[in-house]
Protein backbone atom coordinates (compact mmCIF):
# COMPACT_ATOMS: atom_id res chain seq x y z
CA UNK A 1 0.00 0.00 0.00
CA UNK A 2 2.95 2.37 1.19
CA UNK A 3 4.69 1.37 -2.00
CA UNK A 4 1.64 2.60 -4.19
CA UNK A 5 1.31 5.66 -2.21
CA UNK A 6 4.70 6.25 -2.89
CA UNK A 7 4.49 5.91 -6.89
CA UNK A 8 1.10 7.50 -7.29
CA UNK A 9 2.97 10.41 -5.66
CA UNK A 10 5.90 10.42 -7.67
CA UNK A 11 3.56 10.30 -11.50
CA UNK A 12 1.44 13.26 -10.19
CA UNK A 13 4.79 15.47 -9.28
CA UNK A 14 5.18 16.70 -12.51
CA UNK A 15 1.34 17.37 -12.90
CA UNK A 16 1.19 19.26 -9.79
CA UNK A 17 4.13 21.27 -10.79
CA UNK A 18 2.66 22.33 -14.04
CA UNK A 19 -0.74 22.72 -12.24
CA UNK A 20 1.16 24.96 -9.33
CA UNK A 21 3.07 26.72 -11.96
CA UNK A 22 0.13 27.05 -14.34
CA UNK A 23 -1.76 29.03 -11.47
CA UNK A 24 1.29 31.22 -10.61
CA UNK A 25 0.81 32.33 -14.62
CA UNK A 26 -2.48 32.94 -14.53
CA UNK A 27 -2.33 35.29 -11.47
CA UNK A 28 1.05 37.66 -12.16
CA UNK A 29 0.24 37.29 -15.49
CA UNK A 30 3.93 37.64 -17.37
CA UNK A 31 2.36 37.17 -20.49
CA UNK A 32 -0.68 37.39 -22.17
CA UNK A 33 -2.40 35.45 -25.10
CA UNK A 34 -1.13 37.40 -28.74
CA UNK A 35 2.34 38.02 -26.69
CA UNK A 36 5.65 36.99 -28.61
CA UNK A 37 7.30 35.35 -25.95
CA UNK A 38 11.29 32.51 -25.72
CA UNK A 39 11.26 30.54 -23.15
CA UNK A 40 13.28 27.12 -22.51
CA UNK A 41 14.74 27.92 -26.02
CA UNK A 42 11.63 28.38 -28.03
CA UNK A 43 10.03 31.72 -29.36
CA UNK A 44 6.46 32.18 -30.49
CA UNK A 45 3.57 33.78 -30.38
CA UNK A 46 1.06 32.77 -27.06
CA UNK A 47 -1.94 31.23 -28.67
CA UNK A 48 -3.35 29.51 -25.07
CA UNK A 49 -2.69 29.19 -21.63
CA UNK A 50 -4.16 26.66 -19.77
CA UNK A 51 -4.05 25.01 -16.30
CA UNK A 52 -1.01 23.02 -17.25
CA UNK A 53 0.76 23.74 -20.01
CA UNK A 54 1.04 27.06 -22.73
CA UNK A 55 0.85 26.90 -26.67
CA UNK A 56 2.92 28.71 -28.62
CA UNK A 57 2.92 29.06 -32.31
CA UNK A 58 6.19 30.06 -33.88
CA UNK A 59 6.76 32.03 -37.36
CA UNK A 60 7.49 28.58 -39.10
CA UNK A 61 3.84 28.09 -38.09
CA UNK A 62 4.56 24.96 -35.53
CA UNK A 63 2.76 24.33 -32.40
CA UNK A 64 5.12 24.33 -29.21
CA UNK A 65 3.71 22.93 -25.99
CA UNK A 66 5.48 24.31 -22.79
CA UNK A 67 4.76 22.38 -19.45
CA UNK A 68 3.88 25.63 -16.86
CA UNK A 69 6.10 24.19 -14.27
CA UNK A 70 9.07 24.78 -16.05
CA UNK A 71 7.43 27.63 -17.85
CA UNK A 72 7.29 29.64 -14.57
CA UNK A 73 10.32 28.51 -12.80
CA UNK A 74 12.50 29.62 -16.12
CA UNK A 75 13.24 32.65 -17.47
CA UNK A 76 11.00 34.30 -20.07
CA UNK A 77 11.80 36.74 -22.45
CA UNK A 78 8.82 39.28 -23.59
CA UNK A 79 9.19 40.91 -27.06
CA UNK A 80 5.79 42.66 -26.67
CA UNK A 81 5.68 43.87 -23.33
CA UNK A 82 7.08 46.91 -23.89
CA UNK A 83 5.34 49.53 -26.72
CA UNK A 84 8.77 49.87 -28.74
CA UNK A 85 11.54 47.50 -29.55
CA UNK A 86 15.14 48.53 -29.93
CA UNK A 87 16.34 47.07 -32.87
CA UNK A 88 20.77 46.44 -33.05
CA UNK A 89 21.84 45.80 -37.03
CA UNK A 90 25.00 45.32 -37.64
CA UNK A 91 26.71 46.32 -41.10
CA UNK A 92 30.60 45.64 -42.15
CA UNK A 93 32.43 47.66 -44.36
CA UNK A 94 35.62 47.17 -46.29
CA UNK A 95 39.10 48.28 -44.73
CA UNK A 96 39.44 51.15 -47.24
CA UNK A 97 36.40 52.74 -46.87
CA UNK A 98 35.58 55.91 -45.09
CA UNK A 99 34.04 55.42 -41.76
CA UNK A 100 32.85 58.40 -40.79
CA UNK A 101 31.01 58.61 -44.46
CA UNK A 102 29.42 55.56 -43.73
CA UNK A 103 28.17 56.52 -40.05
CA UNK A 104 27.00 59.67 -41.62
CA UNK A 105 24.75 57.47 -44.61
CA UNK A 106 23.69 54.84 -42.03
CA UNK A 107 22.41 57.59 -39.95
CA UNK A 108 20.52 59.46 -42.56
CA UNK A 109 18.80 56.04 -44.11
CA UNK A 110 17.94 55.71 -40.10
CA UNK A 111 16.18 59.16 -39.43
CA UNK A 112 14.55 58.97 -43.13
CA UNK A 113 13.27 56.04 -41.98
CA UNK A 114 8.72 56.55 -41.23
CA UNK A 115 9.50 52.88 -39.42
CA UNK A 116 11.87 54.40 -37.03
CA UNK A 117 10.80 56.34 -34.09
CA UNK A 118 12.53 59.79 -33.55
CA UNK A 119 12.66 59.94 -29.45
CA UNK A 120 15.33 58.03 -29.00
CA UNK A 121 16.90 59.33 -31.76
CA UNK A 122 19.04 56.61 -33.19
CA UNK A 123 22.46 55.80 -33.21
CA UNK A 124 25.51 54.81 -35.13
CA UNK A 125 28.31 53.72 -33.75
CA UNK A 126 31.61 51.71 -34.40
CA UNK A 127 30.82 48.19 -33.06
CA UNK A 128 34.47 47.05 -33.48
CA UNK A 129 37.99 48.08 -35.01
CA UNK A 130 40.32 45.55 -36.75
CA UNK A 131 43.45 45.75 -37.49
CA UNK A 132 45.36 43.42 -40.49
CA UNK A 133 48.89 43.66 -39.92
CA UNK A 134 50.76 42.32 -43.23
CA UNK A 135 54.55 41.52 -42.80
CA UNK A 136 56.79 39.43 -44.95
CA UNK A 137 59.44 37.39 -43.91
Amino acid sequence: MGAAGLAIGLALQGSLSNFAGGTLIMIFKPFKIGDNIEAQGQRGTVMEIQILFTKLLTPQNKTIIIPNGILSNGTVVNHTDQETLRVDLTFSIGYGEDIKKARAILLEVAINNSLVIKEPAPVVHLAEWQTVLLTSL
